[in-house]
């Protein structure tokens, strides 16, 4: 399930039961969380840089420690292009914890060394 909830808020990720309407836990995976939610710009300010990492972090954590989710996958490791509809104005959607060209933003430190 692609789960976007979190928007810095207490609500980190949606519980299972309510997104498949069953009673019983079952095999689970988040796989698309971020992303969009939060665009960021390699250049943007610390503070900027700061709460993107932190809204990885929430959500992995919040993963983690839910043992009815089997993992969480953010959206998405790198920025890329896009038409000029959508985006910041550049043609750019800053989606990833890397720019376009690989080169990391601070988010990408706290998504672990198999990103790089």
């Amino acid at each position: 399930m692609n789960d976007f909830i979190h928007e810095g808020g207490e609500i980190v990720l949606r519980d299972q039961r309510d997104i498949t309407g069953l009673s019983d836990y079952v095999p689970y995976l988040v796989t698309e969380y971020n992303g969009h939610m939060y665009p960021t710009k390699r250049f943007d300010n610390e503070e900027r840089q700061l709460e993107h990492c932190l809204r990885h972090l929430r959500i992995m954590n919040s993963a983690a420690l839910d043992q009815h989710i089997s993992g969480a996958i953010g959206w998405c490791a790198f920025d890329y292009n896009t038409h000029k509809d959508f985006g910041s104005g550049d043609r750019i959607c800053h989606h990833g914890v890397m720019d376009m060209f690989r080169i990391p933003k601070f988010a990408s430190t706290c998504c672990g060394d198999s990103l790089r």
